[in-house]
């Protein structure tokens, strides 16, 4: 999935659900250029931009920034990538930027993407739809994927988009 594609599903879903801030797609290295991280959703691509070519779009994860409810101030993450890697397996620069917004964050377990697919805008798209659109927590999202199953998981979330946002 493109840039151009993730962005308006995204808008779509802002649309829907105007109480939360989609502060916009990035590439890792444009990451360092937040100063505050503030609540809300950004789109990462893993790739720097030097590196993103026509037709190799790299691999998309979302950061899902919220407060905490005992202080507006206090940031959390929540950090979803389908292939379940840690923030410095992916790229440094993504890796910075949790480390310097968030003393903790939670990410995916398990990798509920298969290896080969080129479906994670979809993954993505299915995790801020659920958390934005339905309230759902990451532990709950996980429930609906098979720990093994990544083709049926695929055609879980792009179902999911294909009826939310018109993606095909």
């Amino acid at each position: 999935m493109d840039g151009y594609a993730m962005e308006t599903a995204i808008e779509m879903l802002q649309d829907m659900c105007p109480i939360f801030e989609y502060h916009g797609l990035f590439t890792a290295d444009e990451l360092l250029s937040i100063s505050n991280a503030l609540p809300g959703i950004y789109v990462i691509n893993t790739l720097n931009a030097a590196d993103v070519q026509p037709g190799h779009v790299g691999h998309w994860v979302i950061a899902l920034v919220y407060s905490t409810f005992d202080n507006y101030f206090k940031r959390e993450c929540v950090f979803f990538d389908p292939l379940a890697k840690d923030p410095h397996d992916l790229n440094v620069n993504i890796d910075t930027f949790i480390a310097s917004h968030f003393s903790n964050y939670v990410r995916c377990k398990y990798q509920i993407q298969s290896s080969t697919s080129v479906g994670c805008g979809y993954f993505c798209l299915a995790f801020c739809y659920w958390t934005i659109a339905q309230n759902l927590s990451l532990s709950e999202i996980m429930l609906k994927f098979s720990k093994t199953d990544y083709f049926k998981n695929e055609v879980l979330v792009r179902k999911l988009c294909y009826e939310a946002f018109y993606l095909r």
